[in-house]
């Protein structure tokens, strides 16, 4: 099945018009305009209550629990000492693994993950959480070990 993406364009008056429906009558005008007002340069929530007034669901790739390979620097990586962080396992060729604990399918950043790391500031071992979106995400560690990354790095192409 082939992913395919549909963009609308939708002029500000008629998203005024779809949201007064939402709304009891003597609150119609002022709640849409309130909305779109203050919602005015925050596309992403503008879209998703649109969405929600049309019945759309927002759907996720991922789920709570899900072991997944992310690219290192994509969580809060000034703490990380890569070179640290490579022999100790947590990372590879600058992969990391990191575990879903939450999702807000709401959110631009709908997945929080936890990850361990080495603290170059401490010279401990440390763990971690951080929002990332699917963008960040490489796939389920089962399907991308970090091994997988180790072995790309001495392949010869």
């Amino acid at each position: 099945m082939s992913s395919q993406e549909i963009t609308l364009k939708i002029p500000q008056k008629v998203v005024v018009e779809l949201i007064k429906n939402v709304f009891k009558e003597e609150y119609k005008e002022n709640m849409s305009e309130v909305l779109v007002g203050a919602l005015h340069n925050n596309t992403h929530a503008l879209e998703t209550i649109l969405k929600a007034i049309m019945g759309v669901k927002p759907k996720v790739k991922y789920k709570t629990g899900d072991v997944i390979s992310i690219k290192s620097h994509s969580v809060g990586s000034w703490r990380f000492d890569d070179t640290e962080m490579e022999s100790r396992g947590y990372t590879s060729n600058g992969y990391l693994k990191a575990t879903i604990e939450n999702i807000n399918v709401y959110s631009l950043e709908p997945y929080t993950v936890s990850y361990n790391y080495w603290n170059k500031n401490d010279q401990r071992d440390d763990s971690d959480t951080y929002s990332l979106s699917e963008y960040n995400i490489v796939g389920l560690a089962e399907e991308y070990p970090l091994d997988l990354w180790a072995r790309e790095k001495d392949m010869v192409l």
